[in-house]
């Protein structure tokens, strides 16, 4: 299994709908996101947005709880989670069931 496979919010996001759940893997496959200084780059379905500016509200391991400050985001905290070395996580507010996975640009 992948990266996001493993992780427990596509656990239960899979179990709650098997058929979105492929789907999801079948994007994430051409998802990337770079986080970095600048702000935060997304490339998801060949359509690249940002970089959009962000403020680190606090961190822990490989976490960042951020408010993003541009965008269509602007104003929304989420919870960035660098799974491993290619794999990042974003959980925007608390709904953990609708996380969405990037491949790390």
């Amino acid at each position: 299994p992948s990266a996001f496979e493993k992780d427990a919010a596509y656990q239960e996001a899979a179990k709650a709908n098997p058929q979105m759940a492929q789907g999801l893997l079948a994007m994430i496959g051409s998802a990337e996101m770079k986080v970095t200084l600048d702000g935060i780059t997304m490339k998801v379905m060949d359509e690249k947005v940002g970089p959009y500016a962000f403020t680190v509200i606090t961190s822990e391991g490989n976490d960042l709880i951020i408010e993003n400050q541009d965008g269509p985001k602007k104003g929304v905290q989420s919870t960035v989670t660098f799974i491993d070395e290619k794999h990042i996580k974003v959980i925007e507010g608390a709904n953990a069931a609708q996380a969405m996975y990037f491949v790390k640009q």
